[in-house]
């Protein structure tokens, strides 16, 4: 029986709750229903046994620590805000660690995004090595914050971070969920989708009100998955592995446009 073990969504079924981000413009749950994840029972793998025998909070402060040495946790941006990065989760592979910190812009402008920073790291003993680092691997919301977000193996035998980004605009706001999967060295999109519209901010509760949200569920490993959207519509979308990304194949509805 698989388990969802990495996750900053508090409502998620089984899940241990990371981070709750604060600041995220919009709502979704778009990996609400279904995710379930075993990334921490990977076999351990050659030179890895004195680093996984730690505590997993050890392993997680280490693989931070090892990532973003000599204050390299806070950098300033070309518009003089600071990101600060803070630890989220370490996945472990077959061939190694990945970290997954989160990024948020104190004193964000409107065009400053919060980030998912992606280390892949080789345990030595109790301490880590960075083979690789992506900083800004995966970009977050406007107004400097980072996505909201779960690490699954649901879609197949390489972790996926599934992340759900906001936007708002004259009080429309819209949601995006984008794929990543963080086998290979590097985060590699999967694609992205549509996952959540509510025009309340610019309609109240008036009869021109709409808030709709999606759900992914129904997952084929290294397939398709459906995302079903409940609100005020109700309707499904289906999505298939074409390759190396998801796309849409069908569906019987369309979120209003942003």
């Amino acid at each position: 029986m698989h388990r969802t073990i990495f996750s900053n969504r508090p409502f998620l079924i089984g899940a241990v709750v990371l981070a709750v981000i604060a600041g995220g413009i919009g709502s979704s749950s778009a990996f609400s229903q279904g995710l379930n994840a075993s990334i921490g029972d990977v076999p351990v793998s050659e030179g890895a046994e004195a680093m996984r025998a730690l505590p997993k909070n050890e392993q997680l402060a280490r693989a931070f620590a090892a990532a973003f040495s000599s204050g390299k946790e806070r950098v300033e941006l070309d518009s003089g805000a600071i990101m600060v990065y803070r630890p989220g989760a370490l996945a472990w592979t077959s061939v190694g660690a990945v970290l997954i910190s989160e990024g948020t812009v104190n004193g964000a402008g409107p065009d400053d995004f919060g980030v998912l920073a992606v280390h892949y790291l080789k345990p030595e003993g109790t301490t880590f090595q960075v083979t690789g680092a992506y900083a800004n691997g995966i970009e977050g919301s406007l107004m400097g914050g980072p996505p909201q977000w779960v690490v699954s193996t649901d879609f197949g035998d390489k972790p996926v971070i599934v992340a759900d980004t906001f936007g708002s605009w004259q009080g429309v706001a819209c949601t995006t969920t984008a794929l990543y999967e963080l086998g290979g060295g590097e985060p590699v999109s999967l694609g992205a989708f549509r996952s959540g519209y509510d025009n309340i901010g610019a309609e109240g509760q008036g009869p021109k009100a709409v808030s709709i949200t999606g759900s992914i569920r129904n997952i084929v490993r290294g397939q398709s998955f459906e995302v079903h959207f409940d609100g005020t519509s109700r309707f499904k979308q289906f999505f298939a592995r074409k390759g190396s990304t998801y796309v849409k194949t069908g569906g019987d509805g369309e979120l209003p446009g942003c």
